[in-house]
């Protein structure tokens, strides 16, 4: 059996680390999203379906990297690895970038605070849910360091589903909450990645 690289001698030095440095700050936001603050209504579950469709898309990768050996990338695994880990950064700092442009609007489940307003700088000049892009970054590096296509393939697309719904659930609320500012702002963006989707 081919260990994946992330479990492997020295890569796992680099790979661990990196992911404690980019999930530090997502456990911080998930705890004050679930233990802190009451969830609000205009949520409609997104919080829990994204956390549940993250952790799954993430597990899946790993347990498919290990017991689906014959799906490992053709050529070198250290270039997927690090290509994966390359990616699993670009996500981390995107989602930092995220949070501070976002200031006080970043939460961890959708809510409409007291004169909310559109942000339009930043990422967000370009895509309407950068900090959903780069969440899915993270999902994708973290099943491209593995070097399994199966890991990546099922990854992806369960980590896409749960971003897609959460960003449906955000973009209601702020037309319900923002209007004819919001539908503008919507039109004049793509959802994930600019110019595509």
């Amino acid at each position: 059996m081919t260990t994946p690289l992330p479990f492997a001698w020295p890569y796992l030095l680099v790979f661990w680390p990196v992911c404690v440095w980019v999930f530090i700050p997502e456990l911080r936001m998930v705890r004050q999203a679930l233990v802190i603050a009451p969830i609000p209504v205009e949520d409609r579950g997104s919080l829990h379906v994204l956390l549940a469709g993250f952790g799954a898309a993430i597990m899946l990768a790993l347990l498919l990297s290990l017991l689906v050996p014959q799906a490992t990338f053709p050529g070198d695994r250290a270039v997927w690895f690090f290509l994966g880990l390359l990616t699993l950064v670009s996500g981390g700092l995107l989602r930092r970038h995220c949070f501070r442009v976002l200031g006080t609007f970043f939460n961890g489940a959708v809510t409409i605070h007291t004169g909310h307003r559109i942000i339009e700088s930043g990422a967000y000049r370009w895509v309407r849910h950068p900090a959903y892009s780069a969440g899915q970054l993270i999902i994708l590096g973290m099943a491209l360091s593995l070097g399994n296509w199966l890991s990546v393939v099922v990854a992806f697309v369960v980590g896409f589903a749960a971003y897609s719904y959460r960003a449906h659930v955000e973009e209601q609320a702020l037309l319900a909450a923002l209007g004819a500012p919001y539908a503008r702002f919507m039109a004049a963006r793509r959802r994930f990645v600019p110019f595509v989707g």
